[in-house]
């Protein structure tokens, strides 16, 4: 299942935040997310599209911080829940 996080940024910068701040507060919305597909028994999501590679360099290492430090502080780290990659891991390395 794919899951588009999306607006989170732009959420932050309406009401005067800066948009890691909207990243940070969307990882609620994510926890909610990997519960309901624990729950359903989904053993995969998806959340990270190739049209993120787009967002500044800064932006991007904010959302990838926050998604790891859910799995390694947050309520979800003792679920067994793992952060895989997909696709092509040179992406990871170079960026367009």
């Amino acid at each position: 299942m794919a899951i588009i996080m999306d607006g989170n940024g732009r959420w932050a910068e309406q009401r005067g935040l800066p948009r890691g701040e909207g990243h940070r507060v969307g990882t609620t919305a994510a926890q909610e997310m990997v519960y309901g597909a624990l729950e359903i028994g989904l053993r995969h999501l998806y959340s990270f599209s190739t049209e993120n590679w787009k967002r500044d360099t800064d932006e991007v290492t904010a959302i990838f911080g926050a998604v790891q430090r859910e799995l390694d502080e947050g309520p979800i780290r003792d679920l067994n829940v793992r952060q895989r990659w997909s696709g092509r891991p040179d992406k990871l390395l170079r960026r367009p």
